[in-house]
């Protein structure tokens, strides 16, 4: 029988679409240097996973071509998520009573506000931060009593930081739903929610997740509304700042926030994409530089692989070391939440990876709940253990306290206190180890032969006294970038129950009499500048500091059409790599404001023009003048517009369906080892984009549509794919485009 096949083009803009969607790009490399993946490849690319030598990725468009740079020729492969399709999507709360459904956005921030209404005395719903497109991030924090801040350990599960990975997505909310209505009944739960502060976040990505629409869960993307990887955009202990090379997205600033208004002791991350533990670090190796508490991680990571393999079918949860590796191990990265959380807030945080399936079918759904359901619990009980306690002065006051080991930790693997209560816990291997308590201002002590017992808690209460040593403390504001003195600004500086302010002379100078010895924190504002925040010790031979604050800079100007030169009014200007944007008004005239010194990159856009994308360096002294070139779109609404070309059988206009209007294009028939064509050669006047949706209905990795740039494939598609719509960039110049089927 002969097995004819079509697929459909739509151009709904063929160059400039300013509102397209960026393209996310899945794919395959083959590497067998280990060091060269942990050097090169993870800084180019998003990895997912290794498996041999074969290391599966994600990328951006320009994560894309700084890979091929490196020399490699990626192998396209079908986004993980478009190979399962039987998702179904709850429409109202109650349909989520299986849970064997995925939540419409809507559903989800219903479900989020009714777990608060029905269970106020247990349950709080914060929501820290928007995402890039608008959508709320989620905390809902589960105690007995929940409005205070009780001397109790703070546990975080949060999950979907890559918005296609949704099985821990739908597995938060059910844990809430199970610790919240079986408080009454089940005394392992109440014990839970009575002793600890549990916050869980179901989906750190929702932009991500809901890449299709607040309607579904098919078209979800890794990647959040800026196409950039959250689990590569935390500061890194070993690179730095912005390890990516982005600005620090609107999600990772709202997860930096809140754990900086916390006291999280202990948290873990859901992903999918494989079946594992993965501990800390993910920056090192465990030969270059393993965490001071490598073994403890590994005990509790071990323990959650344990438990998840008992509780399904043979052969879950037992990828690479049996369910458990080292981050780096693996592979390295820099910039992952789990690094961040603890290096930079003396945290314990691991990732979990409980689906191979990244976005799996929702009837799997309650199977994977059976599946984590101990482990999850058990993790949490790990609360139970450890030494533990309250650090206060000899005034009963809870103190914000260091609690280190001899011999043991290093690179911030230390706990401290919560400094609303004094409370603190220190969860380590058994052993027998010599303890030291120290705040700023007091003198430290130190408990030498602690011993402590597997999964048991050992209470130690600990009073610091004796006031230590304060002396003056001067310095100078400047302006980081002329090193000239900023006049009138606010400077407070916090010690351990001591706060002083001040303002700078018209010098840029400032003095504090009397600080306590130890690490102050200085915290400067003045008008036109960005805020800054600045640690020191302070001691007997401390000099004056001097601390630089970043000016914020505005650029304004004008936007025209270029033939004939008049205003263009709802340009959308951007600047590229954050949310910062503004549109033109009547007369073509923008303003953006909040602007740091140094080079920015300005993008302008508008339905119906070429894109510019101008930088410049700040501060910029005389009006931006920007002209943008109307663009010829075309249409298959009317005619095949001239210069296509078909090879294998004319493409023709079909009505049956359409992206966009009535008209798309149909690809000519072919059978078994044929392929048909169609292509178009266009002059280019600057660097822009072209935009096109497409549709496929194929045999699922045999038949695929491609799309190429001049001889070169950017694209590959196959299975049944609804209307979706991608870009690509194309520079300026003549260049030949040919969409193939075959």
């Amino acid at each position: 029988m002969k097995v004819i096949r079509y697929t459909r083009i739509a151009f709904l803009l063929l160059l400039l679409c300013g509102n397209a969607k960026a393209q996310e790009y899945y794919f395959k490399i083959s590497e067998s240097d280990k060091e060269i993946v942990n050097t090169k490849v993870t800084r180019a690319v998003s990895i997912d996973r290794v498996e041999g030598d074969t290391i599966f990725a994600y990328a951006n468009q320009k994560e894309f071509e700084s890979l091929k740079a490196l020399g490699y020729l990626p192998e396209l492969l079908e986004n993980p998520t478009q190979a399962v399709r039987n998702r179904g999507m709850a429409t109202t709360v109650a349909q989520m009573g299986n849970w064997d459904l995925y939540p419409t956005y809507e559903v989800y921030r219903s479900m989020m506000k009714k777990f608060e209404q029905d269970y106020p005395g247990l349950c709080k719903l914060d929501s820290i931060g928007t995402t890039v497109q608008g959508r709320k991030l989620y905390v809902v924090k589960i105690s007995d009593n929940v409005l205070a801040n009780e001397a109790e350990p703070e546990f975080f599960y949060t999950s979907t930081m890559h918005g296609d990975e949704t099985t821990g997505y739908v597995l938060m909310l059910r844990l809430i739903d199970y610790l919240l209505s079986n408080y009454g009944t089940d005394s392992r739960v109440a014990d839970m929610v009575n002793n600890f502060a549990i916050y869980i976040n179901p989906n750190a990505n929702p932009d991500g997740t809901y890449y299709g629409g607040n309607h579904t869960v098919n078209n979800s993307r890794r990647y959040n509304g800026n196409s950039v990887d959250i689990n590569r955009n935390f500061p890194d202990p070993r690179v730095g700042e912005n390890p990516d090379g982005n600005s620090y997205q609107p999600e990772t600033v709202a997860m930096m926030n809140y754990a900086a208004s916390r006291s999280f002791v202990m948290s873990a991350n859901f992903h999918g994409g494989i079946e594992l533990a993965n501990f800390p670090w993910d920056a090192w190796t465990t030969a270059g530089n393993a965490h001071a508490d490598h073994s403890w991680f590994y005990t509790i990571s071990r323990q959650y692989a344990d438990f998840a393999q008992a509780a399904s079918p043979s052969g879950y949860f037992t990828a690479q070391g049996n369910g458990v590796t080292q981050g780096g191990d693996w592979y390295v990265v820099s910039g992952s939440r789990q690094d961040y959380m603890t290096y930079h807030h003396n945290c314990r945080e691991i990732t979990l990876e409980i689906s191979y399936t990244k976005n799996p079918a929702s009837s799997s759904l309650p199977n994977y709940w059976d599946y984590n359901k101990e482990a999850m619990l058990s993790h949490i009980e790990w609360l139970y253990t450890g030494i533990q306690g309250i650090v206060t002065n000899s005034q009963h006051e809870p103190l914000s306290a260091t609690i280190t080991i001899a011999n043991h930790d290093k690179d911030n693997s230390f706990v401290v206190t919560n400094p609303i209560n004094g409370n603190y816990i220190r969860m380590i291997e058994p052993g027998i180890y010599n303890v030291t308590y120290s705040a700023a201002g007091y003198g430290s002590k130190t408990i030498n032969n602690v011993v402590v017992q597997a999964g048991e808690l050992l209470l130690k209460n600990v009073v610091l006294g004796g006031i230590a040593n304060s002396y003056n403390v001067s310095g100078t504001i400047i302006d980081m970038f002329t090193d000239l003195p900023v006049a009138n600004a606010s400077v407070k500086i916090y010690s351990e129950e001591n706060q002083f302010q001040t303002t700078s002379s018209a010098s840029g100078q400032f003095l504090f009499g009397s600080v306590p010895a130890g690490i102050v924190k200085f915290e400067v504002n003045a008008d036109d500048f960005f805020s800054a925040i600045y640690f020191e010790n302070i001691s007997s031979t401390s000099s004056p500091v001097v601390l630089k604050l970043i000016g914020k800079e505005t650029i304004s100007g004008n936007v025209f059409d270029v033939v004939p030169e008049s205003p263009l009014v709802g340009v959308q200007v951007t600047v590229v790599g954050s949310n910062n944007s503004t549109t033109t008004n009547g007369d073509g005239y923008f303003l953006l404001d909040e602007l740091s010194v140094g080079e920015v990159s300005l993008r302008f856009t508008k339905e119906g023009y070429f894109s510019e994308i101008v930088n410049i360096t700040l501060p910029y002294p005389d009006p931006l003048l920007v002209y943008l070139a109307p663009s010829d779109p075309e249409s298959f609404e009317t005619i095949v517009p001239q210069g296509f070309t078909f090879t294998g059988g004319d493409w023709v206009r079909d009505n049956s369906t359409a992206f966009d209007g009535v008209y798309s294009m149909k690809s000519a028939p072919i059978s078994h080892s044929q392929t048909t064509a169609m292509q178009l050669t266009l002059d280019i006047v600057s660097d822009s984009e072209i935009s096109f949706a497409y549709r496929v209905s194929s045999e699922n990795r045999y038949d695929h549509l491609r799309f190429y740039v001049d001889g070169n494939e950017k694209g590959k598609w196959s299975g049944a794919v609804g209307w979706t719509e991608v870009s690509f960039p194309v520079t300026a110049g003549s260049h030949t485009f040919k969409w193939e089927y075959s």
